[in-house]
């Protein structure tokens, strides 16, 4: 009897040593798998951290830009005494530049009025610039005045840029015009009329006689 349970315990012995080895190769494959995995979370952990961060950041930033709008241009025709109407009446104003319009001989120059409204900007470096396309014009090469408007107050306000007399007679018939609000050299908003993306008509050239 002792040596059938010497023998049967001997068997088992072998059974279990011969089971531990791939017992212990399952431990060591699921190691670095499980390995694997932590590394794989912890870097995806991070990634996400880091976009995180970075989404705020761009935030931040985009909160503190400046921004601003032109809400209106009125384009005005002044006479020889600097006025663009004889009266408040806004039907008197648009017949008076009617007038204007059809007489060039009697403009003293043109004024932009634009109302516009800025925010989280440096008062020091607004400028507002209008482009005017005129028959004395060449379509690329638009008329420019520039300069430099004040900010007051939080809402939004009327300013004004004028065309000369001097300046007037080398752009001719007004034909189009943009508006143009910066901040250094920073465009924050801009205002066209209808007739500036569509250029100057081409010039028919008269022929000479002899």
């Amino acid at each position: 009897m002792e040596s059938k349970r010497s023998r049967l315990d001997f068997a088992g012995a072998s059974a279990s040593s011969d089971r531990d080895p791939t017992g212990r190769r399952a431990q060591e494959s699921r190691f670095p798998l499980e390995l694997i995995l932590r590394l794989t979370t912890v870097r995806s952990m991070r990634s996400t951290t880091t976009l995180a961060v970075a989404i705020l950041l761009l935030a931040a930033a985009a909160a503190h830009a400046g921004s601003g709008r032109i809400i209106k241009v009125l384009p005005h025709y002044l006479d020889m005494e600097g006025k663009h109407a004889v009266s408040p009446s806004l039907y008197e104003r648009d017949a008076y530049q009617a007038r204007l319009r059809s007489n060039p001989e009697l403009v003293s120059g043109i004024r932009f009025d634009f109302k516009w409204r800025a925010s989280n900007v440096d008062k020091d470096k607004l400028r507002i610039r209008i482009e005017v396309r005129g028959s004395q014009t060449l379509p690329n090469k638009p008329f420019v005045v520039e300069q430099k408007i004040e900010r007051k107050g939080l809402f939004g306000r009327w300013s004004s840029a004028t065309v000369s007399q001097e300046e007037y007679q080398k752009v001719g018939k007004m034909i189009a015009w943009q508006a143009t609000l910066l901040e250094g050299d920073a465009t924050l908003a801009q205002q066209r009329s209808f007739l500036w993306g569509a250029g100057l008509p081409e010039t028919k050239s008269t022929p000479e006689t002899e």
